[in-house]
């Protein structure tokens, strides 16, 4: 059985050859699109991290101190994955 799956691999890959750059699109935007479906609840733990931690959340670290601004980059970046996703 083994045999006649590897075959017919095999015959796939030669077949495939010509949409080597459609195949690797479609590779490509299938991982960006699981990204994008695991960034809402990576959102949900910063606004949950910002709001508790406040100037020491990890935006703070990175340099954004002040919360209502660290809340309006969220905002932003919530709405640039929301509408790529």
């Amino acid at each position: 059985m083994s045999s006649t799956r590897d075959t017919s691999l095999r015959r796939l890959w030669r077949h495939a050859r010509s949409h080597r750059g459609t195949v690797w699109k479609a590779s490509a935007y299938s991982i960006l699109e699981k990204i994008f479906d695991l960034a809402p609840p990576v959102l949900i733990g910063a606004a949950v991290d910002i709001v508790s931690r406040q100037e020491n959340s990890l935006m703070g670290r990175f340099g954004i101190a002040d919360v209502p601004t660290q809340l309006l980059v969220l905002t932003c970046m919530t709405l640039v994955i929301w509408s790529f996703e």
